[in-house]
């Protein structure tokens, strides 16, 4: 059991202002933890064009719904107990804006398509491998330097205005205290870091006549960024001065919620599969960049999140969709899927799927090849198709375990699982199993709540440092250990790592 300070009062509250690709939300978090109150309006990206499919994101709307969400939460848990407020948002996107904060142009959503042909040409602004090399980062579309090259190519005149570019995070606390920055976990999306500082990297930035100034000063999660504004108060129903706290990135966030310290892995598991070892340094090398490693910046200082993606729940509701079209609308249909395909054993009956539902991401497809389903017979049923998509991307998860472990040096010993993925029971056992290592379950599913919320207690003064606020919270409720179909996966993934594909040479460029 861990030791607890008790330096805070029982109503202490930190107001997290969270936007996302699905919901906009205001949560109330409390110094252990806990989430006393929330509120959240659905969002998502619009057309910027009615006969173009580019999608951009009405950062107006985006306010509006912040602020109508923070006005319901703090009149729930009152305006005197919140301590601070820290935003969080999904990474990549951002704007160019001028010297009052207006945008200069929309924020291109990262699920926009526009900028697919600058990572198939990359290499004429900056080679791909100096980017990884310097920032971390694989090519791929929805970063931020994408977005950057289709504004010069395409909107060249606005480069005149502009007097800063801010990311998501920083819009929002733009509007908040008036002051223009940017955070490195936020930062590191752009592909213009260099990594090992921590900052802006002056020799990427010269090669697209940048400068560092032009992403506004650089602020480090648990830093104050200023008070809260008369304005932003009077919107959000909060008292004037309040600190405005900087968090940044969504999924940096989500790992230190999820309680794993330093040489340990987390799986972000949703839309996409994100694997994360929380490493002492980045891994650069050139092998690494082959084997389709990503490095990012964690939300504290010293440490690195080295690791790997690929398609997740996005290819089971492609499966779903197309499978149990019947109980589409039953609530619950995935209950019901999960019970179908449990019945089948290890193997699913010979069915093996490939799951690279790659399309449009920006990232090279394996050996050239799509999502495959093999192994399929007049009786196969929709039970074993279902399940052979949990093991597949189960195959794919030990892949880019054993990658990580080869390139890092660090063999985990446990994995943690957070994310929407963790509900799935059925999938969970299939992990362990495959890996044959301990699935370690989160108390609180918010991750990412959490951890923007630690930072928010440390720049109150709540707590004096992230090793403060984490002896302070219970992470863990559950491990999932491997049962004994464990060495029945053995030899299926032998088989499977036969007919499938290497995880290595994973991008070509």
């Amino acid at each position: 059991m861990k030791e607890k300070s008790q330096m805070h009062a029982p109503t202490d509250a930190v107001l997290v202002l969270d936007c996302g690709a699905t919901n906009v939300r205001a949560i109330a978090v409390d110094p252990e933890g806990v989430l006393i109150h929330s509120s959240y309006e659905p969002n998502k990206a619009v057309r910027q064009f009615s006969d173009k499919d580019w999608l951009i994101w009405d950062f107006e709307t985006i306010w509006k719904k912040l602020a109508r969400c923070a006005g319901e939460v703090v009149q729930q848990v009152g305006r005197d107990s919140i301590v601070s407020v820290v935003v969080t948002t999904f990474g990549d996107d951002g704007a160019p804006v001028n010297e009052d904060g207006s945008l200069l142009y929309p924020i291109i959503s990262w699920q926009c398509p526009r900028t697919v042909s600058i990572t198939e040409r990359i290499d004429d602004y900056i080679p791909s491998r100096d980017l990884f090399s310097i920032s971390g980062e694989q090519v791929m579309r929805q970063h931020t330097i994408m977005r950057l090259i289709w504004l010069w190519e395409n909107e060249p005149d606005l480069f005149e205005d502009v007097h800063a570019y801010l990311m998501t995070p920083g819009l929002v606390n733009h509007r908040l205290t008036g002051r223009m920055v940017n955070d490195p976990t936020s930062a590191d999306c752009t592909m213009l870091i260099d990594i090992k500082k921590r900052a802006f990297s002056e020799d990427l930035l010269k090669r697209l006549g940048l400068v560092p100034s032009f992403f506004g000063e650089m602020v480090e999660p648990g830093e104050v960024i200023g008070p809260l504004t008369d304005d932003a108060a009077d919107v959000l129903g909060l008292p004037p001065g309040v600190p405005v706290v900087a968090a940044g990135h969504d999924t940096q966030f989500a790992v230190c919620g999820s309680g794993c310290l330093p040489n340990e892995a987390v799986l972000s598991s949703g839309t996409w599969e994100i694997l994360f070892l929380r490493h002492h340094r980045p891994i650069t090398s050139e092998a690494a960049r082959r084997a389709g490693l990503k490095n990012e910046c964690d939300a504290v200082p010293g440490l690195f999140n080295v690791g790997q993606q690929w398609i997740g729940s996005g290819a089971l509701e492609w499966a779903a969709g197309l499978l149990f079209q019947d109980i589409a609308s039953d609530p619950d249909r995935y209950e019901k899927m999960i019970e179908v395909a449990r019945v089948h054993p290890p193997g699913s009956g010979g069915i093996f799927v490939e799951p690279s539902f790659l399309q449009g991401s920006g990232v090279t497809r394996i050996h050239n090849t799509a999502g495959t389903i093999l192994g399929l017979d007049l009786h196969t049923d929709r039970g074993q198709i279902y399940r052979a998509f949990l093991e597949g991307l189960s195959y794919h998860l030990r892949m880019a375990m054993t990658l990580l472990s080869k390139h890092t040096n660090v063999s985990p010993e446990v994995l943690t699982l957070v994310g929407g993925g963790a509900r799935n029971a059925l999938w969970k056992q299939i992990r362990a199993d495959v890996l044959n290592l301990p699935i370690r379950l989160t108390r609180q599913q918010e991750n990412t709540v959490v951890g923007a919320a630690m930072f928010g207690f440390i720049g109150a003064g709540i707590y004096g440092s992230f090793e403060e606020a984490y002896n302070e919270i219970d992470f863990f409720s559950d491990i999932i250990e491997p049962s004994r179909d464990r060495a029945v996966y053995d030899d299926l993934f032998e088989t499977f790592s036969q007919i499938g594909p290497s995880l290595e040479g994973f991008y070509r460029r």
